[in-house]
């Protein structure tokens, strides 16, 4: 393992992770080291688990472009406190894609 990129690394704890076949799965960060392309194969990865299994998934992140298609639920925090949980198509509101969501309800802070 001491050859792999970042990237190669996080994938085999994805793989490990998803091998445990959980109820549950908590990731925080995972994406960060990903290329856009192993973002969006992971993101769909999740989703086909998160269908097939039923698996409830919670991600954490500070980087959203892109997620509007795989989340159902946002819980948008801001400095430890909760300013929002809603259904993703509530909390879009108009905008086409949740960092531009993200961002307005921050700027209004």
């Amino acid at each position: 393992m001491g050859n792999l990129s970042a990237g190669e690394i996080r994938r085999l704890q994805i793989i490990g992770a998803l091998a445990a076949d959980p109820e549950l799965l908590i990731a925080d960060e995972i994406t960060a080291v990903l290329d856009i392309l192993g973002r969006r194969k992971f993101l769909q990865a999740l989703q086909e688990q998160q269908k097939e299994r039923g698996m409830t998934i919670v991600l954490a992140t500070n980087i959203p472009e892109g997620l509007e298609t795989y989340a159902d639920k946002i819980l948008l925090l801001n400095r430890g406190r909760q300013l929002l949980f809603s259904e993703t198509s509530n909390f879009l509101d108009g905008n086409r894609d949740l960092a531009g969501a993200v961002a307005e309800r921050l700027e209004r802070l």
